[in-house]
């Protein structure tokens, strides 16, 4: 995808019409496959990636989700959430602590409550 305007410019675009509730899975889905190649690269560890990830509807609510099942990532960051500080995290980065481990963890889980519409904070969850 040839831009003139900033790289990931595309992305944040699409990541808004998730957002905002605007498109279709369908519609959605190849657009953020797209952007998030061009944002990053053809890689083959990022194309195995994105054809892992879609736009759509879980139980609970719509949002970027597994193609195999119905496990949305806002799911999935909660459930992070509740995780100690990992072994190979800390071996890594030694200073870390698990303070930073839970305010890691809480803001990913924020970022992907603002890509599922019906979701804005883990207390509407």
């Amino acid at each position: 995808m040839k831009s003139d305007h900033m790289p990931g410019h595309d992305l944040v675009e699409v990541l808004a019409d998730i957002a905002c509730g605007r498109g279709e899975p369908e519609e959605l889905t190849p657009k953020l496959r797209k952007a998030m190649l061009s944002f990053g690269s053809e890689t083959p560890d990022n194309i195995a990636c994105m054809t892992a990830i879609e736009v759509g509807d879980t139980d609970q609510h719509r949002g970027i989700k597994f193609t195999t099942h119905a496990v949305n990532f806002v799911d999935l960051a909660w459930a992070l959430e509740e995780t100690d500080l990992p072994a190979p995290i800390k071996e890594a980065f030694p200073d870390m602590t698990a303070q930073d481990w839970d305010a890691f963890t809480r803001t990913t889980t924020l970022l992907y409550c603002l890509f599922n519409p019906q979701v804005r904070s883990p207390r509407e969850a």
